[in-house]
């Protein structure tokens, strides 16, 4: 519970940040824009609520003001609802709507924005909620006009995918509306402000008005002030229907009882909008909006399924009248289509001028071919053409480098020997190094594979020194890149281009295989050689797994990366903010990614399966807690009748005052004794006062014994004093009867004048008749009293329900 405020106002001080005077901030709402009186500068003040730092107003409203907020204590951007002073102070509703507010934040469902916390800080009380970045539904009518009937009826079925997975927690909404239905970035729906209607409509209020927005709210909350699930199903309807046509189903501009009486008992159509849609919708949005409940669905269940029929058959409709439209334009299509081919075929051939290619032979370069071209542009030999596909390599340039060792190897399929050994292997390798760091497995074991092809059949010189290497990791590479080949079956010269082998292994494990650390062993094996005088172009090559280094000694800070289950909430989260951290830096594809994905999505999983486990824990802990208090309140509704005192209800008031419930339930039934108890010792103590001031004359009927004709002067718990013709005799006052009080206090209530004043001495006469049994008198005068005054309609009518 929120602990009682204390009666002695407490001061805020704050520091202008441009001359560092000091603030007296007291009086201001949270975040509000003052002027120092020290310089003259506008400063944002209070900005520091609770463990949460204000970062923006986000919106206002008659009972809060929702701004952006960072949570300090985990780290991250929450909605934060503050309400307003005038409905923080309260300590007994506040406790109440804070164990509401806990029940809310146990349901936990995509659809429904999800509640953190509560709390109370500085005065004021707050709710730090899920922040929903993609605007409301209102938002949406405003700028589109309308929603088109696929659009309202997938946001209508989230939405009461939502409502249900509250009223299976036990919550209703009772304030469903397109303000309150907020949207992802995504594009998801989401309810919100579950518990701020059932605060609010707790409040008290006697203007005769009535709190839920009237465009939307059942008629029977305005006809018998009642309410259930079903209420929220008429006003999700409302709400679709608004979307659906862009206007609400009702012209409402009015919060009078009255009117609103008139308005919601006409009947609402959808057909009748002006505009056209398909006869399901129609049916289901009619249904929402039946003036009766049980005319309305009678489950949520019924009700979704409703949704998703509306939706599969309007999906059906539209692809009947495409399929109509879709013959005509493809015959039409068609026929153009055969006229253009026609004309492209039977038109005369342009001449065309062909280029010749003359291959000649070159001389030996480096150890490459010595095959050369030369095209019309000038000679190019096959040096030149490796010498740049190499470059591009070097500079990343992948799929450039990969394009141009294959239009070699190509020109070697023209014909036989035309690229000589071990230029054409070379090629080969380097195309697959291209292939792997481009992430196309395929493609590089298609290489390894011609590789391995020639060294077979016997095409590669034996004695050459490269064949052997060229030989060896053709055969481990061409099956599935050797991903599965333990290191210690493998050892490369890394004195000779055989070093190479080591960085192959190394980028293969990185983008196919399941394990960094693997890949990271080959390349830095790779990274250890030395250039020698036949392998100067080495640490050219080394600098491409710069890059791989980088990232895995990145990933490297977040420790052990196995999926451990986690003990507590907090390191489950941490984790899951750590690891999306590195994830947000690390732009190669492959082993390392994937572990931090599997990471990432462990640790989600984990905080979901904790998170489950407290809010499965607390819930046990409320229902034990539920269980312990309404025997607790058994106990004390069999305990109260002897607390009374003759008519003196003192003692009973104290008790129930001292009484400190957590669960809403009990509390409420609480507060509905406390309403009866109070206003039964207020009778007393109002009618005790009026006979001292004004005495009362006539017959005083006694529980025992023949009536007294006198004048009673006086009136106490214990003795009263009544003028007989023989003088004054002093009665105890249990002997007088109930009635004659009654009697008593109608006789003085008709000569008041003032209206509040009046309906306040008849609720009193109401209460201390049932208090007293005498039902006689309750149902009459409450009977108009309800009609008369709202306010007393509605604590009435929550002592009707709770059955006292």
């Amino acid at each position: 519970m929120t602990p009682p405020q204390s009666d002695t106002p407490q001061t805020y001080l704050s520091t202008c940040p441009a001359c560092e005077g000091v603030l007296d901030v007291t009086p201001f709402e949270p975040y509000s824009k003052v002027t120092c009186p020290h310089c003259g500068q506008a400063v944002r003040v209070r900005r520091k609520f609770d463990h949460f730092s204000i970062l923006k107003q986000l919106g206002e409203g008659g009972m809060s003001r929702v701004f952006g907020a960072e949570d300090a204590t985990l780290g991250r951007h929450v909605a934060l609802k503050i309400l307003n002073r005038h409905y923080s102070k309260d300590s007994v509703r506040m406790a109440s709507f804070e164990r509401e507010a806990q029940l809310t934040a146990a349901v936990t469902h995509p659809n429904v924005v999800k509640l953190y916390s509560v709390g109370r800080d500085q005065g004021n009380f707050y709710i730090a909620m899920e922040l929903v970045g993609g605007g409301s539904l209102e938002g949406r009518i405003v700028d589109q006009g309308r929603l088109s009937e696929a659009d309202a009826l997938h946001v209508g079925r989230m939405v009461a995918e939502g409502l249900r997975a509250a009223y299976r927690e036990g919550l209703i909404h009772r304030d469903v509306k397109p303000a309150n239905i907020l949207f992802t970035d995504e594009g998801t729906p989401k309810i919100v402000d579950f518990g701020l209607a059932l605060f609010h409509e707790r409040d008290k209020d006697d203007s005769g008005e009535i709190w839920a927005t009237p465009f939307y709210v059942a008629p029977e909350k305005v006809r018998d002030d009642t309410e259930d699930f079903r209420s929220d199903m008429y006003s999700l309807g409302a709400t679709l229907y608004h979307a659906l046509v862009g206007k609400p189903p009702h012209q409402a501009n009015t919060n009078s009882i009255a009117e609103l009486k008139i308005i919601k008992s006409k009947p609402v159509k959808l057909e009748d909008s002006g505009f056209k849609f398909s006869s399901r919708t129609c049916e289901l949005v009619n249904r929402m909006l039946a003036l009766k409940p049980a005319d309305r669905h009678q489950t949520y269940d019924a009700l979704v399924d409703a949704f998703r029929d509306a939706e599969s058959l309007l999906g059906y409709s539209v692809i009947g009248r495409r399929s109509r439209r879709q013959k005509l334009v493809y015959a039409i299509g068609g026929a153009v289509v055969v006229t253009i081919l026609l004309a492209l075929l039977l038109r005369p051939r342009p001449q065309v001028e062909m280029k010749s290619v003359e291959i000649t032979q070159g001389t030996d370069e480096a150890q490459l071919s010595s095959v050369a071209r030369t095209l019309s542009s000038g000679t190019t030999t096959i040096a030149d053409v490796f010498t740049k596909a190499r470059n591009l390599l070097f500079e990343g340039k992948f799929a450039e480098s990969r394009k141009l060792f294959d239009e070699i190897i190509a020109y070697n399929e023209g014909g036989a020997d035309r690229v000589k050994q071990p230029t054409l292997n070379k090629t080969r390798f380097n195309a697959a190094l291209c292939a792997i760091f481009e992430g196309r497995k395929d493609a590089a074991q298609r290489y390894f594979r011609a590789i391995k092809k020639d060294s077979d059949e016997g095409t590669m010189p034996a004695t050459a020194e490269s064949s052997e290497f060229f030989s060896s990791i053709a055969e481990r590479m061409a099956k599935d890149l050797a991903l599965e080949l333990p290191r210690t079956e493998v050892n490369y010269d890394g004195t000779t281009e055989a070093a190479l082998g080591f960085l192959a292994h190394g980028l293969a494990q990185w983008h196919f295989g399941k394990d960094p650390d693997v890949a990271m062993n080959w390349l830095r094996e790779f990274q250890a050689c030395a250039p020698t005088r036949s392998t100067e172009w080495l640490p050219s090559y080394q600098k491409l797994i710069s890059p791989y280094s980088t990232e895995y000694e990145l990933a490297g800070k977040l420790g052990d990366l196995s999926n451990t289950p986690f003990g507590t909430t907090e390191n489950a989260r941490l984790a899951l903010v750590q690891v999306k951290a590195v994830l947000a830096d690390i732009k190669l594809p492959g082993a390392l990614k994937h572990k931090l994905e599997d990471r990432s999505k462990f640790a989600q999983q984990e905080l979901n399966r904790l998170r489950r486990v407290a809010e499965e824990a607390e819930r046990a802990r409320i229902s034990a807690l539920r269980q312990r208090e309404l025997a607790q309140l058994k106990d004390l509704n069999e305990s109260l009748p002897s607390l009374v005192r003759g008519y003196d209800y003192s003692q009973g008031v104290e008790l129930l005052e001292s009484m400190n419930f957590q669960t809403p339930e009990v509390q409420n039934a609480i507060a509905d004794r406390l309403y009866l108890w109070s206003k039964a010792r207020e009778f007393m103590t109002t009618l005790m006062a009026d006979v001292t001031a004004r005495g009362y004359s006539g017959t005083l009927a006694r529980r025992t014994g023949i009536p007294l004709q006198g004048r009673l002067t006086h009136l106490g718990y214990d003795t009263s004093v009544v003028s007989l013709e023989r003088g004054q005799v002093s009665i105890e006052t249990d002997t007088l009867t109930p009635d004659l009080l009654i009697t008593v206090a109608q006789n003085i209530l008709e000569g008041v004048t003032d209206s509040t004043d009046y309906y306040r001495r008849q609720e009193l006469i109401v209460v201390f008749a049932k208090m007293q049994g005498l039902y006689h008198i309750v149902s009459p005068v409450a009977s108009q009293l309800m009609e008369e005054n709202r306010a007393f309609r509605q604590r009435w009518a929550r002592v009707e329900q709770s059955g006292m």
